[in-house]
């Protein structure tokens, strides 16, 4: 299928966004389809201000953001919560006295949810964490960090997920192992942007990739096969 005739599940269209006085974002247009999509930038070319943009948590100056065809641009954070998309912060925000379990569960305390359900989905996805659920956040690794904070957000099921940096400072063997696991959310139904400082990061597993610089998207390359 030609992805660039692809229906959007975000899209978008000459976005502007100012973090202070710094232009953090520049005419930025992009259509996320469904798969996997990683925007790759060093630090500071605007990665965390597209997925904050999109999520709500920076203000669009200008510009329009859709989400399956909805207008999202500027509404609450909570509210495109809902809509369903998840966000994964690049500090991953683990609670560290909480155990893996509780972290997961974080979220959905104020919602009636099936809780052996989302942990059959989230061992499914990465069974580390099945190992691990009565260990403390404080005592686990990075990429047990990463595969957590992606799970506590899976708990909440949405329907795409914004992941910032996830592969970041892990050892080639973890970052291939999480990279597996992200892999799998296709057959969840699952859109996801991963953010990457440099290529070498970009998993093989990848639909589509922007290169970001100095706020501005410079290129974008489509898997062929």
């Amino acid at each position: 299928m030609n992805t660039s005739m692809a229906e959007a599940v975000i899209e978008c269209n000459k976005i502007n966004t100012f973090r202070g006085p710094v232009h953090a974002l520049r005419d930025v247009s992009l259509r996320i389809n469904k798969g996997i999509t990683c925007v790759v930038g060093p630090n500071g070319a605007g990665k965390t201000s597209l997925l904050k943009s999109i999520m709500g948590l920076l203000r669009v100056d200008s510009g329009v953001i859709t989400f399956q065809g909805q207008h999202i641009t500027n509404i609450k954070p909570y509210r495109i919560a809902r809509l369903g998309i998840g966000y994964v912060p690049e500090d991953r925000r683990i609670y560290p006295d909480f155990t893996v379990d509780e972290n997961i569960l974080l979220g959905t305390w104020s919602r009636k949810v099936e809780t052996e359900a989302i942990f059959k989905k989230v061992h499914g996805l990465f069974p580390k964490l099945k190992e691990l659920r009565h260990s403390i956040g404080l005592n686990l690794s990075g990429g047990e960090q990463s595969m957590l904070a992606i799970a506590r957000t899976l708990a909440l099921e949405p329907r795409c997920l914004l992941l910032d940096e996830p592969l970041e400072g892990l050892s080639p063997a973890v970052r291939k192992h999480l990279a597996e696991g992200i892999d799998e959310f296709r057959a969840e139904g699952l859109t996801t942007i991963i953010t990457a400082s440099e290529k070498s990061y970009v998993p093989d597993i990848a639909d589509s990739i922007y290169t970001i610089e100095r706020g501005e998207v410079v290129e974008r390359t489509d898997k062929t096969t």
